[in-house]
């Protein structure tokens, strides 16, 4: 027999490889890297020009062997995810005026971030909606209240975080948020008034267990099993009553009401009281305690809206995100260009057989040469004057040092030698003599690659660059 697994495991998915990647270790360790300089090498390769393809390539369209090593073959960069550079975060909702917002539990299209400033202090707050009148929503919802929130236009909004300024810069995209972890007991005795932490707790402090705000409708159903009420535009009564069969054990009962717009063809819904202290299964019923097929309701998740940020917006995505400040060996290949970017786990740091720990490494090969070089990226050399084949793409140019890769598939073995002369593969121009050659700081195809995320356009480096790289893992 086969278990069910219901989408609520993705949580506990997301929740547990959170709290792996959010710790240091010199154990295990991921690395962003930057790899593919143009891409007539990636097409030779896969012979696709198909962003979506991520793995296309080799001897099938799914991820092998054979595409680990030629993307590492490429690669010039490594960059260490550090334990900062990892938040659970959310598909971005901005609150724009006049679209029609969802309530909770919608899948989708239920909350929304919101700037706002506060004193002259700009302050991005998220929040949850409740109830939604299902009509254009006109007021942004404000301010940090730990509790609910009712607009005029109807809406009836919870405060749920604010995103830190060290956040937003880390994790906040076009297309992310981020979401902070749920408070706990220890940090909430440290906690200063006023700050974002405090205000969070504040909401989960003030959550109420067993509330409900919205009810859902099932406009066919309820159009189909009208009766009499629903005549001439009336008004019907909405309540609710759980499996229990003593309703005073409920601490404040929902009112609402439904009405059928025949100019708008539509139904729609308003909240008069949210209710508190419900459990188990929901019927939604008129004043006559008679059933509304088509309504339907469910109980706040937990604790209570806001009792848990990541579980209340279901955070099951992760985004992983290394910061590269051009410095020190990495200036030189902060201006060259990529067109992939892969998250490599455990790669082995060449000089101490280990996983590897440094912030840095360069990941292609390199050789000084007899005088300053008058090589371009993307020059592609080879051995002169006898030209055995091999060949190389330069990535970076730093005065007299080369830095190259070997761009042809299965050609890892194509290396350039201490004191031998090189040229671009026309056989005639650029000759340089080889000073001396150095390797990888990492061992060739060692890691495992978890993400390889193919650019359509080359994303071009500049020496003064700040640059992130941003993964997204989806449970």
């Amino acid at each position: 027999m086969t278990a069910k697994v219901t989408p609520n495991i993705n949580i506990l998915l997301a929740e547990a490889m959170y709290n792996k990647l959010k710790i240091a270790t010199n154990e295990e360790t991921y690395y962003a890297a930057a790899a593919f300089p143009i891409d007539s090498d990636y097409y030779n390769y896969s012979n696709s020009f198909d962003s979506e393809s991520e793995f296309f390539g080799g001897t099938d369209s799914d991820f092998g062997l054979d595409d680990q090593a030629f993307y590492f073959q490429n690669t010039s960069t490594l960059h260490r995810i550090l334990p900062g550079g990892v938040s659970r975060v959310l598909p971005r909702i901005d609150w724009l005026k006049g679209r029609i917002y969802e309530a909770w539990p919608a899948e989708t299209n239920f909350y929304v971030m919101v700037r706002e400033f506060v004193s002259g202090i700009g302050r991005l707050n998220v929040y949850k909606c409740l109830f939604s009148p299902r009509k254009p929503s006109i007021n942004a919802p404000t301010g940090s209240s730990a509790t609910p929130i009712t607009n005029a236009d109807g809406y009836v909004w919870q405060y749920m975080y604010s995103i830190s300024n060290s956040d937003a810069v880390r994790f906040l995209t076009n297309e992310f948020i981020s979401v902070p972890e749920k408070v706990t007991k220890e940090e909430a005795e440290t906690l200063v008034s006023g700050t974002n932490r405090y205000l969070q707790y504040a909401v989960q402090e003030n959550a109420r267990i067993g509330s409900i705000y919205n009810f859902e409708i099932d406009s066919d159903t309820l159009k189909t099993s009208r009766d009499s009420d629903w005549q001439g535009g009336r008004i019907v009564t909405v309540r609710m009553k759980d499996s229990r069969s003593d309703s005073d054990a409920i601490t404040q009962h929902f009112e609402g009401t439904v009405r059928y717009d025949s100019e708008l063809n539509k139904f729609i819904p308003s909240l008069d009281q949210e209710g508190f202290g419900y459990q188990g299964l929901i019927k939604v019923i008129d004043q006559d305690g008679k059933l509304i097929p088509g309504l339907s309701a469910k109980i706040a998740d937990g604790l209570g809206h806001g009792s848990n940020s990541t579980e209340d917006l279901n955070a099951t995505d992760i985004m992983l995100v290394s910061r590269n400040v051009p410095q020190d060996n990495f200036l030189p290949l902060a201006q060259n260009q990529y067109q992939m970017c892969n998250l490599i786990r455990n790669p082995i740091d060449v000089s101490t057989n280990k996983v590897a720990t440094q912030d840095f490494y360069v990941s292609c090969k390199s050789f000084t040469t007899d005088n300053i070089s008058t090589f371009n990226i993307n020059d592609i050399i080879a051995p002169y004057p006898s030209d055995n084949g091999r060949r190389g793409r330069i990535v970076a140019v730093d005065r007299d040092r080369i830095y190259y890769i070997n761009h042809i598939n299965d050609k890892e073995d194509n290396k350039f030698l201490d004191s031998e002369q090189i040229s671009l593969d026309d056989g005639v121009n650029k000759i340089h003599t080889i000073k001396k050659t150095t390797d990888r700081e990492v061992i060739f195809n060692s890691g495992n690659f978890i993400v390889s995320d193919w650019k359509v356009s080359p994303l071009v480096r500049a020496k003064d660059q700040i640059e992130s790289m941003n993964f997204i893992l989806s449970f």
